[in-house]
């Protein structure tokens, strides 16, 4: 036994064949359902078809996302449920025209502002190297949002001129924005010139240029005839004039001799004054003694 309650407030009541499988039909809205049962193995018939504004009937599914269309041709044997779907009606010019007039009085569409773009930026120790010096170049890539959380977590790979690097090869890479450091074995597998080291990450990447150069050259002065001399500072000691031990006292040895040298004939020089004074005083008295009319 099945019962319908009608729209006027009655109830249908109808009664279930032997064997009754039912069929569910889902119309046009959630609300309107309804039930039918027959024998199994017989056919349904198909109920009328329901109405939607706006929309065309397309038939009934035997899935509610309506991929299979159910045939009517073929015999129930199980309870089963069919869905409605519907084909929304292409607008007519004037309708159209109204769509187009309503779209204009709307307001305008708020555009949400673009994401920020992600920018990785690269600093080195160093925008040279010079060949044999046995250095490393440091690189530190910094990124301009999340820097702490996603700059190391982004890294991909280090390319030099475009060519892929191996890791822990040629260079390593650790944690602190991100810091890569180039082996200094790798670089002096590169020509004289600029070299273009490139540090990819997942969601962008950072360029550094380094210039690779000889060793400044070394001036041979040996070979050289016209050798500057070295100017000697004002207040420098000339060592060459600097006498040595041994010659201070050879030195004070000759002044010492000089100076009693010097003594030795002043003293000689005066004892005989004083004797050839004597001699006069002498002289003059013997001759006062011969001569006395003379005082």
């Amino acid at each position: 036994m099945d019962m319908l309650l009608q729209e006027d407030g009655g109830i249908l009541v109808t009664f279930c064949p032997e064997n009754a499988v039912s069929v569910a039909f889902h119309g046009a809205t959630s609300s309107d359902v309804f039930t039918k049962y027959i024998s199994s193995g017989n056919l349904i018939e198909k109920p009328e078809d329901p109405v939607k504004e706006g929309e065309t009937f397309d038939g009934w599914y035997e899935d509610e996302a309506c991929t299979v269309k159910f045939d009517f041709t073929k015999p129930v044997t199980g309870d089963i449920s069919l869905f409605s779907n519907f084909l929304k009606n292409e607008p007519t010019s004037n309708q159209a025209q109204e769509n187009t007039e309503t779209e204009t009085e709307k307001e305008p569409e708020v555009i949400a502002p673009a994401e920020q773009e992600i920018i990785y930026t690269a600093t080195s120790d160093a925008d040279a190297w010079t060949r044999g010096s046995m250095k490393s170049i440091t690189i530190t890539v910094k990124r301009n949002i999340d820097d702490a959380d996603l700059c190391f977590a982004s890294f991909r790979t280090v390319l030099m001129d475009g060519t892929p690097l191996v890791q822990d090869k040629d260079y390593s890479v650790k944690k602190g924005s991100t810091i890569v450091t180039i082996y200094s074995a790798t670089l002096e597998n590169l020509s004289d010139g600029t070299h273009t080291i490139t540090v990819e990450f997942a969601d962008g990447k950072s360029e550094f240029t380094l210039k690779v150069e000889q060793p400044a050259a070394t001036v041979n002065t040996a070979d050289d005839n016209t050798a500057t001399p070295t100017p000697t500072p004002a207040n420098t000691v000339n060592k060459s004039r600097a006498p040595k031990t041994g010659d201070v006292a050879s030195q004070t040895r000759t002044v010492i001799v000089i100076i009693l040298g010097v003594v030795g004939l002043a003293a000689v020089g005066t004892v005989l004054a004083l004797n050839r004074k004597k001699d006069e005083e002498n002289e003059t008295s013997a001759n006062e003694a011969s001569d006395p009319d003379q005082k």
